[in-house]
C-alpha cells in the first residue's frame, strides 16, 4: 500500500460483541442506562416526576426516618451518593431533614406528606417492576438479579483486579 491508498475499509465491530465477556460491563452500564430510561418513561404517565434512581432511597424510609449513614449502608452505596440523592428529593420537597433529640449530631430524614404520596406510587412501581423483571427472567431462561448476586459474592471472595492478574 502507498501513501496515497487508503486502508481497506472493514466494518467496525461492537466491542461488546466482538470481544464478549471482556466488555460486560459496558453492557451492564448499557442496560442499566436502557432500563432507567424505559422505566422513567413508565413513571412519568404515573405523574412521578422523580429521578429512576431515588426510588430506593424513598422504599428505604418508607417506614421509618433514617440518616444518610443508615441510608448509604442500607442501600449499599457511598455516604456522597446517599448524600447526592436526599438532596434531590429535598428539593423536590419528598424528604425533610429533622433534629433527633436523643442525638445531636444525627439529622435523620423522613417523608414529607408529598413524600408518602410518593411512596404509594413508587410501591406500586416496584410491585410492577418485580413482576416484570420475573416475566423477562422466564423468557430469558436466567435469573439475573440472582446470577448478580453470585457475581458480587465472588468478587468479594476473589477481587476483580486480582482475578485479571491471576488471567
Amino acid at each position: 500500500m502507498t501513501e496515497n491508498q487508503s486502508p481497506e475499509k472493514r466494518p467496525l465491530q461492537p466491542p461488546i460483541q466482538a470481544y464478549a465477556p471482556a466488555f460486560l460491563a459496558l453492557l451492564a452500564s448499557k442496560l442499566n442506562d436502557r432500563i432507567s430510561s424505559e422505566g422513567a418513561r413508565f413513571t412519568a404517565t404515573m405523574g412521578l416526576e422523580i429521578p429512576v434512581n431515588t426510588m430506593s432511597t424513598i422504599m428505604a424510609l418508607k417506614d421509618s426516618p433514617a440518616s444518610v449513614t443508615e441510608i448509604a449502608d442500607a442501600l449499599n452505596v457511598s455516604h456522597v451518593a446517599a448524600i447526592k440523592t436526599t438532596r434531590i428529593l429535598i428539593e423536590k420537597g419528598i424528604l425533610v431533614r429533622s433534629d433527633d433529640p436523643a442525638d445531636g449530631r444525627r439529622k435523620p430524614l423522613s417523608l414529607t406528606a408529598k413524600g408518602k404520596r410518593v411512596a404509594k406510587n413508587v410501591s406500586i412501581v416496584i410491585e410492577k417492576a418485580q413482576i416484570a423483571y420475573r416475566q423477562l427472567f422466564d423468557e430469558i431462561g436466567v435469573d439475573v438479579h440472582e446470577a448478580l448476586l453470585k457475581m458480587d459474592a465472588a468478587l468479594d471472595r476473589i477481587s476483580f483486579d486480582k482475578r485479571l492478574a491471576q488471567a
